[in-house]
């Protein structure tokens, strides 16, 4: 089947999508670097989830709580 990714790596993308738009909202306030190491931790925390679907959001959530609330 040409043209459909592995549900791995479409939760990747999403939450690369989710990293982006947490540097956007946070942009001034933390390095994206900063942003980069907390998705990655937020995401390595959720890798052995069963239910996948909902990674991305809970990954955003996490890191959110990380950076200490949001950014308005």
């Amino acid at each position: 089947m040409h043209g459909h990714k592995a549900p791995e790596e479409t939760e990747r993308d999403a939450v690369l999508t989710v990293a982006e738009r947490l540097k956007a909202v946070y942009a001034g306030r933390c390095a994206p670097e900063e942003i980069d190491a907390a998705v990655a931790t937020a995401y390595a925390a959720l890798r052995d989830r069963p239910v996948r679907a909902f990674i991305p959001v809970l990954v955003e959530r996490r890191v959110r709580r990380m950076l200490k609330g949001p950014a308005n």
